[in-house]
């Protein structure tokens, strides 16, 4: 949790799962900016407790984007360990959560964990701008 400078923190990664998997470029943004001085800006802890509270009646969604009637994409990497463990490796998205939204369609990135934008940055830009541009024109894309 802490690093003498950006530089460390990104020598320390590159080569460690699962930043070893990420853009160049998005490794050394997240190097350059996590950091408030020589500590992680959002504590480990913290950002764990938001996996772990994940689970709790209260963070179910799916209530709530059944009313949402506007074009959806979810983007995930293959679903969860068939133990039901949580291994970043793979998505802790739901796999049902594509039905819960009245108009929604899912990519399952098999080439990815769940660190998609920081491991293809690229395409998850070029599906954003196919995906306005789709939306600007209506069904069918014109």
């Amino acid at each position: 949790n802490e690093w003498a400078s950006a530089e460390e923190m990104f020598a320390r990664f590159e080569s460690r799962a699962p930043f070893d998997r990420w853009d160049r470029g998005v490794l050394k943004d997240y190097c350059d900016y996590a950091l408030n001085g020589k500590v992680l800006a959002c504590p480990p802890a913290f950002e764990a407790s938001g996996y772990e509270n994940s689970t709790a009646a209260s963070a179910n969604v799916h209530d709530v984007v059944q009313k949402l009637d506007i074009p959806v994409v979810i983007i995930r990497a293959p679903g969860m360990l068939p133990d039901g463990t949580l291994d970043l490796s793979v998505s802790p998205t739901d796999p049902k959560l594509v039905t819960r939204f009245p108009n929604a369609r899912e990519e399952v990135w098999s080439d990815t964990s769940h660190f998609i934008p920081m491991e293809q940055p690229a395409r998850v830009a070029a599906l954003i701008q196919d995906f306005i541009l789709r939306t600007r024109l209506g069904p069918g894309g014109g």
